[in-house]
């Protein structure tokens, strides 16, 4: 067996004391820049959450202010309807505390986990043998109606 030859290396420039991660990011100029954004933008979407009214609130999940203009996401759109319906009313009470608001611009967006959780949409399957039986069972009902009805499903049954 060869002897192995194990170095050690010390890295001078490691601290003695681990740093958390927040003092990390607000060390680094960028960091800090793009965490004190994401706070800004947090209490935005808190302050104008508080002027919608329930549940309208709860829908909107992002507020970005870009010189004159206000972009709200909200999760579907129902709720992007109906915050649209009340843009001016909240433009008008935002710009007391916002003087240079000009406009607000709605848009839909859904959280990662919502897409995830639809469940796809099943095609109908046709087949003769189902066909078959819709139009033995045609004959046997009391009411023309739903006879005809059942015929005519058959044949739609039939041709696909």
């Amino acid at each position: 067996m060869l002897p192995v030859n194990i170095e050690i290396i010390y890295l001078a420039s490691m601290p003695a004391k681990p740093r958390s991660v927040r003092d990390l990011m607000h060390q680094q100029e960028t960091l800090a820049s793009l965490t004190s954004q994401a706070r800004r933008q947090q209490q935005l979407l808190t302050q104008i959450r508080e002027e919608l009214p329930d549940p309208l609130g709860s829908h909107c999940l992002g507020a970005v202010l870009n010189g004159g203009t206000l972009k709200l996401l909200v999760d579907s759109p129902v709720w992007h309807a109906k915050l649209r319906f009340l843009t001016p009313q909240l433009l008008s009470t935002l710009r007391t505390n916002f003087p240079g608001l000009a406009n607000i611009r709605v848009a839909v967006t859904r959280p990662h986990e919502f897409k995830s959780k639809q469940p796809r949409k099943r095609r109908p399957h046709h087949s003769r043998q189902g066909a078959s039986i819709v139009r033995q069972g045609s004959g046997d009902v009391s009411d023309p109606a739903l006879g005809q009805a059942l015929k005519r499903l058959a044949r739609a049954l039939d041709t696909k």
